[in-house]
């Protein structure tokens, strides 16, 4: 069976990936985590849990080697680590190579997945999707000030086709279970919910728009495209992953109905934080070509209509 490496493994997506994963029956899945006290649930959900942080290059060579790891996806949106993984995946690859070469040996690459975000198109006035270029001169837009450095990496990721068999997939706004994301608009509604009050302020432009998929649909969609690494994913091996594109304000106006608010919703801007305005870009983005190549179809595409339940799952999670 493949083996395959989760690089955050016990967050929100890694979670959900690593159950995916095993659900197939096919996987045998290691799952990286820098908390040892999460080491005993990894071993009860039936994987192999490698206790070492992300910066830890000569950790990450270690596991490589050692389990023989046939595929790394790198789910740890670890910024600052993402240079450092990319070249030890990468050296690992090179050594096998050579090795295999000096045996007169031909074998298969090894395999690296890359999760990026559709936060990389910004708020493009024309609909765009993983085709259109991003982060340079034929952008329709630049990428969101917090991942400005992120479509550099993805080319850096591509580059290295000749050593690895790369994938890069870009979700959208995840949603379900515990989505801390969520925080930046719930959390307000939780608190007028909480201590009452008349008006409801969220951080961000009215205008906005939020391409969504649940935390299980990209599961999904990475586990399709893992499965195509083999080569059946043509000379661009990168995926918008996006069920449904809803405006902030039909968010905001049917989360409090859902929880019994009566309130007045003041949108107020982002001030210029980063991270609210990549949180609140206004998306424009086409994911069909996820369908058609990985034959990935999410099942979740009625946000709205589930959004009290959705609600009260963040709420308890918190």
């Amino acid at each position: 069976m493949p083996k395959i490496l989760i690089l955050g493994g016990t967050g929100l997506l890694g979670t959900a990936l690593a159950q995916s994963l095993l659900r197939a029956g096919n996987n045998t899945v290691f799952v990286q985590t820098r908390a040892a006290s999460k080491r005993g649930a990894i071993v009860a959900a039936e994987m192999t849990p490698l206790v070492f942080p992300l910066e830890d290059k000569a950790a990450l060579r270690s596991a490589l080697d050692t389990y023989n790891i046939d595929t790394v996806v790198d789910v740890s949106q670890g910024y600052q680590q993402a240079t450092s993984i990319l070249e030890t995946v990468v050296s690992v690859a090179k050594d096998r190579q050579a090795a295999l070469a000096r045996e007169g040996a031909i074998g298969p690459k090894l395999g690296f997945v890359y999760t990026s975000g559709i936060m990389v198109h910004g708020s493009p006035a024309e609909c765009v999707s993983d085709l259109s270029p991003v982060g340079n001169n034929l952008a329709s837009d630049k990428p969101a000030t917090m991942v400005s450095w992120r479509p550099s990496h993805e080319q850096a990721v591509l580059a290295c086709r000749d050593f690895l068999n790369t994938i890069i997939l870009r979700p959208g706004m995840l949603y379900g279970r515990n989505a801390w994301n969520f925080g930046v608009w719930w959390g307000p509604v939780a608190a007028l919910k909480a201590k009452g009050g008349e008006k409801l302020s969220i951080s961000a432009d009215k205008s906005t728009r939020v391409c969504l998929v649940h935390v299980d649909d990209v599961a999904s969609a990475f586990r399709a495209a893992i499965d195509r690494l083999d080569g059946r994913l043509g000379d661009w091996p990168v995926f918008d992953v996006v069920a449904e594109t809803i405006s902030l304000e039909a968010i905001i106006e049917e989360t409090t109905e859902a929880v019994g608010l009566k309130t007045s919703v003041d949108f107020i801007g982002t001030g210029g934080d980063v991270f609210l305005e990549a949180m609140g870009l206004r998306a424009n983005i086409d994911s069909s070509r996820a369908r058609t190549v990985l034959g990935w179809e999410p099942r979740r595409r009625d946000f709205l209509l589930n959004v009290g339940t959705y609600y009260a799952a963040w709420e308890v999670a918190q």
